[in-house]
């Protein structure tokens, strides 16, 4: 909505991309673009059909309206002098960043907002911008928010960002729209529009009567009484579970000594090698540890949205990764439990057994690995969507190892008026695939079928006396 020119097939993620870059070419389309997005701006809370409201700073005049503010912010070098008729310049790098505050000037969807121009407002506040020097332009919209979903009610506090990049020079400015939140405390109110304070995720129909408010009120708090009950719960017994995680490492270590003290002085054998003293070192238990302390990160993070007033939307984002991560590492532990049966315990101990040269194999493949990213990346970055960067060249060069989207690469390498490009790009995607795909991945699928081999075949030997697979120490003490 607040950008001039949007069309709705940009929010449709294609490949290749169906639309060019959104930029400006010219300084009135810049003008005309802030222009537009401050005469929506001012018109969204009416004209919108989600539920906005401004953050207007205690900007509001005595008859109740409420004046939209608007926030400028532009960084610029000092001195930039540039004549390319003459290839001449003169340049100081330094960077200077201003500001400009837009408050109080007309109520939000007063029709004065549809003849504002902000060329000619910055040069009544001293605030021109010169694209000889302009590096940076941003417009930032203040909002209110609530979203709906559901039995769920969420209050945010918006902050709407419209960035104009120009650090290239290019004669082109790209347009950028991003949105930071923090979510707020959401109040219930009575039939008048009265807010009722501290109560959260309360539903108001104008229907409904103060009684009926109250019993949702209280019903809230219930669910959320319920909620921290659970929470606090899963941190009491992850916390349990950690000291009892870390009292097992510290006991195995103790046992680790004294069985190396007893080696070395009643048998006369040399101390551990690194490989035997790690037997006494459970990495399910350091797993364990690890899935627990993030949970309760996690669960805290969690307690501090659903009882605070304002927090920054970040901590969404933290409380997510320490939990799911938790999560994730809580499934892996359960496979600890099925290496007691010798069915699983196989596969168990094929991983296992074949890590070690799994890891000296990915090094070695690793080191091609990235000779083809930085060379395809330099090459064909000028010619090849994917490989303008050295991210996407190394998303590119993983998928094609994997079979997906082979046609696609090849076809869309734009080199007509280089021949040489061409057939390098063949060679180059030829070559890479053929190692991948017939050497690389082979020759790691060799390596696990290798450990399964050897560690079937032992099963296979072995009597019920031997049991399961001896390690080094145990073989050492047999």
């Amino acid at each position: 909505m607040l950008l001039s020119g949007w069309d709705p097939t940009r929010e449709v993620f294609t490949y290749p991309p169906s639309t060019g870059s959104f930029a400006i070419y010219t300084s009135t389309s810049f003008y005309q673009s802030v222009d537009y997005a401050i005469q929506q701006y001012s018109n969204l809370s009416t004209e919108s059909v989600g539920a906005f409201g401004y953050d207007t700073g205690g900007s509001q005049s005595s008859d109740g309206n409420k004046y939209p503010v608007v926030l400028f912010e532009q960084t610029f070098y000092r001195q930039r002098f540039i004549d390319p008729s003459r290839y001449i310049f003169n340049f100081n790098d330094q960077r200077v960043t201003r500001e400009a505050v837009l408050s109080g000037w007309a109520p939000a969807g007063d029709p004065r907002w549809l003849t504002f121009h902000s060329a000619e407002y910055f040069r009544s506040v001293n605030f021109t911008v010169n694209f000889e020097t302009l590096i940076s332009f941003k417009v930032r919209f203040p909002l209110r928010t609530i979203y709906y979903t559901g039995s769920t009610l969420r209050c945010y506090d918006l902050n709407i960002t419209i960035w104009y990049d120009n650090s290239d020079h290019d004669g082109e400015i790209p347009i950028d729209l991003s949105t930071e939140r923090r979510v707020h405390q959401c109040k219930s109110a009575d039939v008048d529009g009265r807010a009722v304070p501290g109560v959260l995720n309360a539903e108001n129909d104008s229907s409904s009567s103060s009684s009926q408010n109250i019993i949702i009120a209280v019903q809230s708090m219930a669910a959320l009484n319920w909620s921290l009950a659970l929470n606090w719960l899963v941190i009491l017994f992850c916390t349990l579970s950690t000291v009892l995680c870390v009292r097992s490492v510290y006991r195995g270590q103790l046992l680790r000594a004294e069985t190396e003290r007893f080696f070395t002085t009643a048998l006369e054998l040399p101390r551990f090698s690194f490989g035997e003293a790690m037997e006494f070192l459970d990495l399910w238990i350091i797993m364990i540890a690890v899935n627990d302390v993030l949970i309760v990160c996690g669960t805290l993070l969690k307690i501090k949205l659903e009882t605070e007033d304002i927090i920054s939307g970040t901590v969404f984002t933290d409380a997510s990764l320490m939990l799911g991560v938790g999560n994730l590492l809580v499934w892996l532990g359960l496979l600890r439990y099925l290496s007691y049966f010798s069915s699983y315990n196989i596969l168990i101990l094929t991983v296992r057994k074949s890590m070690p040269n799994i890891l000296r194999f990915l090094l070695c493949a690793v080191l091609i690995y990235s000779g083809f990213c930085f060379c395809g990346w330099i090459i064909l970055g000028p010619y090849h969507l994917k490989f303008r960067t050295l991210s996407s060249t190394s998303e590119c060069l993983f998928s094609l190892m994997n079979g997906d989207d082979m046609f696609a690469t090849f076809f869309s390498t734009n080199v007509k008026a280089h021949s040489i490009i061409w057939w390098f790009s063949r060679i180059y995607f030829y070559l890479f695939i053929s190692l991948a795909i017939y050497v690389i991945v082979s020759l790691f699928i060799a390596i696990i079928l290798d450990s399964y081999e050897s560690i079937r075949d032992y099963y296979a030997k072995s009597g019920p006396e031997d049991g399961w697979l001896k390690s080094p120490l145990q073989v050492r003490v047999v």
